[in-house]
């Protein structure tokens, strides 16, 4: 048996209060059949009499507390279940009579002691002597519609909490499964600066070695950085511009005088929760598309702001007129980044690109601002990033 499958099969600790509840139940339960009692004889002026009967009515319901785990058992034992519903009807039936007996055989042992010169023991015993068995049939009917009633709502307890657990391992696979495709998604990213910080070294290693030795620590600090986070999807900001900064390092000793970083970031948006290494492939289409492909200097502005409650990161590329604008798609990185922005926020972020004639481009990406942790970046107002 399955003890997490059943609603009373729990430790002390988890049952003490489901006692509770069957015991508030019960209790107002025998209460109202002590009023109704009460009120039946004072209707014929027999209440000054028979209260002490009307009393016994309080025991007499109150004693289902003690039954009520064992209504639960034959609702384990017998679950109702195809193909064996027929038998385990009829089991339920004999339980319903068994446990009627030993309460009435005890209230009526109750009843005696209190009233030994007025009540008729062969009045109250379930089971008589007499020819008139209406009386007993009609206990006998009342405790099985009393069990049928407690049975039901255990069941129905029981159903409702399966459906609870469902939905909830429903919404944790869920939530595991997008967290897996996160991950495979921004695992995707990875290789792209990867590659491109390799070929730096390498075309650097004989023009400038000084430079390509600063490359190597600045590539070594980002794959640190990478790999302790490689699990999270979600990081500060100041993290997230603390990695892009060793990014924009490399990128300054490949590009040299030709590439000016300046960083306009609002300071309540440093703690803001971001994806992780969602800001690098903005860059890095921003360097391939523009920087990489025209004479003269450009200036690269990072900037975070919000906008009511959403959080806005901008990477603009200001730089002179080009002649090979790209008028295709997103292109990888960038499919990756809307991917990821959708599995993770769904409708609630956004990206888009907005060119400027060939003159200037914006990576704006919208998201949800939802404040995270603070951590240690070094943010630059106008400074280059080298």
């Amino acid at each position: 048996m399955n003890h997490a499958d059943h609603a009373w099969d729990e430790s002390p600790a988890r049952w003490t209060p489901r006692s509770r509840t069957v015991l508030l139940a019960w209790g107002t339960v025998a209460t109202v059949a002590v009023l109704q009692s009460a009120l039946q004889y004072a209707m014929v002026g027999a209440l000054e009499r028979e209260w002490r009967t009307a009393l016994l009515q309080f025991p007499r319901w109150l004693s289902w507390v003690f039954a009520t785990p064992v209504v639960a058992a034959c609702v384990t034992r017998w679950p109702l279940r195809a193909p064996h519903r027929p038998k385990q009807l009829v089991a339920h039936v004999a339980a319903a009579c068994a446990i009627t007996l030993v309460l009435e055989s005890l209230w009526t042992q109750l009843a005696i002691a209190i009233e030994p010169t007025r009540v008729e023991p062969a009045r109250l015993a379930l089971i008589s002597a007499r020819r008139d068995v209406i009386g007993p049939l009609s206990r006998l009917l009342s405790g099985a519609i009393t069990y049928t009633a407690v049975a039901s709502v255990l069941l129905l307890i029981r159903s409702q909490q399966h459906t609870q657990r469902s939905l909830l391992r429903s919404a944790a696979l869920e939530r595991d499964l997008a967290r897996a495709r996160v991950q495979a998604i921004k695992m995707q990213v990875h290789p792209h600066f990867l590659f491109n910080a390799l070929n730096t070294i390498h075309v650097l290693i004989d023009e400038a070695p000084d430079a390509a030795r600063t490359v190597v620590v600045r590539l070594s600090d980002m794959l640190r950085m990478t790999l302790a986070r490689a699990t999270e999807t979600e990081v500060a900001l100041s993290q997230e511009l603390e990695l892009l900064r060793h990014y924009l390092a490399i990128e300054t000793v490949r590009f040299q005088d030709r590439l000016d970083v300046r960083w306009d970031v609002a300071t309540p948006t440093i703690t803001a929760a971001v994806p992780d290494l969602i800001l690098q492939p903005l860059v890095e289409n921003a360097v391939k598309h523009g920087i990489a492909r025209a004479e003269g200097v450009h200036t690269l502005i990072i900037r975070t702001t919000t906008v009511d409650d959403l959080l806005v990161l901008e990477v603009i590329n200001e730089g002179p007129p080009c002649t090979d604008a790209p008028e295709h798609g997103l292109g990888v990185g960038l499919a990756t980044v809307r991917e990821r922005l959708g599995t993770l926020y769904g409708t609630s972020a956004q990206l888009s690109l907005d060119r400027e004639g060939c003159n200037g481009t914006v990576a704006r990406i919208t998201l949800p601002f939802r404040p995270g942790t603070t951590n240690s970046c070094c943010v630059a107002d106008d400074s280059s990033a080298g």
